[in-house]
């Protein structure tokens, strides 16, 4: 489950298990005070909350904007992931 990015206090882990699972692509967020409470968001067909975790509706609605603004960068994050490639955790 690598760490792939962070904005503000908050980290994004894509889990490898994902990568075959049958789901759309998501992106698992946690607060960095509370990593163990993910919250969970689709990346398509459109960026949306699956799964609140730890996050406040604040929060939320951060983390929807980051996802948006920040889409592409996230995308080619998870596609080294799924190739076995290493990452460097990213600024968003």
């Amino acid at each position: 489950m690598p760490k792939f990015a962070e904005f503000r206090n908050f980290e994004f882990y894509y889990f490898v298990k994902d990568a075959i699972a049958d789901e759309p692509l998501h992106v698992h967020v946690a607060v960095s005070k509370d990593r163990y409470r993910f919250g969970k968001f689709w990346l398509e067909p459109d960026v949306s909350m699956d799964r609140k975790g730890a996050l406040s509706t604040p929060d939320i609605l951060k983390v929807e904007k980051a996802l948006k603004k920040n889409l592409t960068k996230i995308k080619a994050q998870i596609e080294k992931i799924k190739k076995g490639e290493s990452v460097k955790v990213i600024k968003l």
